[in-house]
């Protein structure tokens, strides 16, 4: 009962929040004559129910001659549709539906972000073990030096070195993930969290006690590490996320990054309300993820710690 509580109060907040930024939004969008200008030749021909008959109109001077209010009746229109029949209006460049994002681009983006995401922690997991264990040889010292390197790379240039450099047109996906799970320094971030939690983990009070007890260490551990483990990927994720978009973009993957980028091009700004309304879903869902996760492992460790 109290789980059900919790994800029905989740929704609400969820809800809530991508009114109020979808809002924010809308409000920079019709603050614009050119913007206001193309929603209002959206609204006319998709939604002409909105506009009182009795204002007269030009195609040209769209933006100057329909009221204001017909444009946030479009919007809480738009917000109703999608709550009551999943109807997430048309492209304002194309016309063709805008449901499709949700299909093949969000699938593509989820699945480079969190295999990304996956497979930084799980490198960075590695190196930890290779330096807490063998931090002072120097072929090992020299390997994650060479490893900080690479992380250090943009993902523009390491993108653009793999797409043009290496002429990869059409490369296989684990590419575009190990690029995102590297570079822009993430790899590098993620590996100096873990080191300074274990660091704080086996220096905490709660690690003295269990093996002042002779208790098993790695049984008594995994709690405040998991907790710590997913607190670093949810922060991550949603750098992991626009890293994502912009190695998309490069490597002409045709996903949600590559949509971003063509409707601010063609000026389709519903696409972007789309586009903004499906990435605040994901973010806020990694972040009640990860407050499940410690409040199902008992925090209690961690504040000690």
């Amino acid at each position: 009962m109290r789980s059900l509580l919790k994800i029905a109060v989740f929704g609400i907040q969820v809800m809530a929040l991508l009114l109020v930024i979808t809002a924010i939004e809308f409000t920079v969008f019709v603050s614009s004559p050119a913007a206001r200008q193309e929603m209002g030749k959206y609204i006319l021909k998709y939604y002409p129910e909105l506009v009182d008959g009795d204002v007269v109109m030009a195609s040209q001077e769209v933006d100057t001659r329909l009221p204001l209010m017909a444009y946030w009746r479009f919007y809480f229109l738009w917000m109703t549709n999608i709550l009551k029949d999943w109807n997430w209006g048309y492209s304002q460049f194309s016309g063709e539906p805008l449901s499709h994002l949700w299909g093949y681009p969000l699938r593509t983006t989820l699945l480079l972000a969190v295999m990304g995401l996956l497979f930084s922690t799980g490198i960075a997991l590695f190196l930890v073990f290779l330096q807490r264990n063998w931090g002072e040889s120097r072929p090992v010292r020299w390997f994650l030096q060479g490893t900080r390197f690479v992380s250090s790379i943009h993902y523009i240039i390491l993108a653009y070195f793999v797409y043009y450099g290496l002429n990869l047109k059409n490369p296989p996906l684990i590419i575009p993930v190990l690029i995102i799970a590297v570079g822009n320094g993430v790899l590098t971030d993620t590996l100096d969290l873990i080191s300074e939690d274990l660091k704080n983990i086996f220096s905490s009070r709660y690690y003295q006690g269990i093996r002042a007890r002779g208790s098993n260490v790695y049984r008594h551990l995994a709690k405040p590490f998991t907790i710590s483990l997913v607190r670093i990927m949810n922060a991550k994720f949603p750098m992991l996320l626009g890293g994502t978009f912009i190695v998309e973009y490069i490597m002409n993957i045709r996903a949600m990054g590559l949509e971003t980028i063509q409707a601010v091009l063609q000026d389709d700004h519903l696409k972007l309300l789309v586009i903004t309304f499906l990435v605040t879903i994901f973010i806020l869902s990694s972040n009640f993820f990860n407050r499940l996760v410690q409040q199902k492992l008992d925090p209690r460790p961690v504040i000690e710690i």
